[in-house]
């Protein structure tokens, strides 16, 4: 297999933009696109989520943690048993079916599912995905989609499939091809856990289509969603196919400007492989997202209902605001490689010691970290605090703030909504997600310096429709359940 080396130098501190490009590039390639597992499910769309994962990992940095340690973990043959003991009832058929996934906030693991119950006109049931085996007090009652991934793994463990071996030998061959497009973007170890996970896939990957079949078929739902976007996490994307086979119309929520980023090369995006393991429509936040996302499905602008009842129950509390003093609300960026999250704090602390006029900031952690040494700098100025995603909300913190300092989040467009002034540190790495006409821009130290020190926090003019729906997310999910599922 001949495959081109992707554009862009690895000397770029922002290495994410190169890698996006190979990834992007290799889409491309015929010889990719036809290597199947065993069951003839393609591998290319579930190996490049890995890909990206893994690149992921090996650019954040190893920090000490200074508080709130992780969630405990249970055992794997403990959480095997909760799953069995927690596996889902066919005895009624909902109309829609929600599988969860639960690597979020916990108290509110789907919000879709959340408002389809207070919507209270159809009848919902939701399942437990989470893929990192956890396990949440307030989830006891709920089922466990895993179920049926470990019913597949125990009973892949009883069958033999006489052309796995053959196959192993292609996923190596295919995988070490692929390793050379990558330089060091991802370590050695890596390419062995990955290699190792691509033929645990093939080995359950059959029989886990034919229990998710099977229970498809015992359930019958009129409608499936899924709480975040998929960009090839295989057991979603074996749900998405089968429901196909069975003409149960699927559809996946938008979880942020992660989505989009992960655009799709164009062959890819358009083959027959990858439309079968996407969803059939994705709810996005406004039109621009609609326009951005290069994948073979629907988009429905959907707008967010939590985004909409904050603003509003916000709005009623009317809050007075202390004029003399600004409020900057400073959002960390969890996911990205450290050195983008490094910049920002390195200019918003070299800014703010400049700054003159009376502030106080608040350190708004990603749902993925914990107080760390990476921000110690940021507490030099009096009443500087964290703000950690389980403790208040984050359009809570947004509503609190005169003005938010941010990268490439999610949470730049969700400020625009409550017309609060963004400045968005600018570089390749943003250009992905955020379009250039968006919030005030700034480069350097200075450039954010001379936004803090300007009276531009009162602006009526900051919204723009192109970003978010406006219409009630629930007339929105009436007009799409009456004209795609209701016929």
């Amino acid at each position: 297999m001949n495959l081109s080396q992707g554009e862009g130098s690895g000397d770029n501190f922002l290495a994410l933009r190169t890698f996006g490009n190979t990834l992007f590039n290799l889409d491309n390639h015929t010889e990719i696109l036809l290597l199947k597992f065993s069951d003839g499910t393609p591998i290319w769309p579930i190996l490049r989520w890995q890909l990206r994962l893994a690149n992921m990992k090996s650019q954040k940095s190893e920090l000490k943690t200074l508080s709130r340690p992780s969630e405990e973990s249970i055992s794997l043959w403990k959480y095997i048993w909760f799953c069995f003991c927690n596996k889902p009832s066919f005895n009624v058929s909902p109309d829609i079916l929600s599988i969860a996934n639960y690597e979020g906030n916990p108290d509110i693991p789907n919000r879709m599912t959340v408002f389809l119950k207070q919507l209270g006109e159809f009848k919902c049931e939701e399942w437990l995905y989470s893929g990192k085996r956890r396990k949440y007090n307030n989830l006891k009652d709920t089922a466990s989609f895993d179920y049926i991934f470990y019913k597949s793994w125990i009973g892949s463990k009883l069958k033999i499939f006489h052309n796995r071996e053959a196959n192993q030998v292609r996923i190596v061959e295919f995988t070490k091809n692929i390793e050379t497009q990558f330089n060091s973007s991802i370590d050695s170890q890596s390419w062995r856990v990955i290699r190792e996970e691509l033929f645990f896939i093939d080995k359950v990957i059959a029989q886990y289509r034919k229990e998710i079949k099977k229970a498809l078929k015992k359930k019958a739902p009129k409608f499936i969603l899924t709480s975040e976007g998929n960009n090839g996490e295989w057991k979603q994307s074996v749900l998405f196919q089968v429901a196909k086979e069975l003409n149960i119309p699927t559809a996946e929520v938008q979880h942020g400007v992660f989505n989009i980023g992960m655009k799709y090369g164009d062959k890819l995006a358009h083959s027959k492989g990858l439309k079968q393991l996407k969803s059939d429509f994705q709810f996005v936040f406004g039109p621009y997202h609609e326009t951005l996302t290069n994948a073979p499905v629907k988009c429905i602008p959907f707008g967010h209902y939590d985004l909409q009842k904050s603003l509003q129950n916000l709005k009623e509390r009317n809050v007075e605001r202390n004029a003399d003093i600004l409020n900057i609300l400073f959002v960390c960026e969890g996911n990205p490689p450290s050195s983008v999250n490094n910049g920002l704090i390195r200019h918003t602390y070299a800014a703010l010691k400049k700054l003159t006029r009376p502030f106080r900031l608040l350190v708004r952690l990603h749902p993925s970290e914990s107080p760390s040494e990476l921000y110690t700098d940021l507490f030099d100025f009096e009443g500087t605090r964290y703000s950690d995603y389980q403790s208040e909300s984050i359009h809570k913190v947004i509503d609190w703030a005169d003005c938010v300092v941010s990268h490439a989040s999610t949470v730049v467009f969700e400020a625009l909504y409550f017309n609060k002034p963004v400045f968005v540190l600018r570089d390749e790495n943003t250009d992905q997600y955020i379009p250039k006409d968006i919030g005030f821009s700034f480069s350097g130290v200075e450039e954010l310096y001379s936004l803090l020190s300007q009276n531009i926090i009162n602006q009526e003019n900051l919204e723009n429709d192109n970003y978010w729906t406006r219409s009630p997310v629930e007339d929105n999910f009436r007009s799409f359940w009456k004209y795609y599922i209701a016929v």
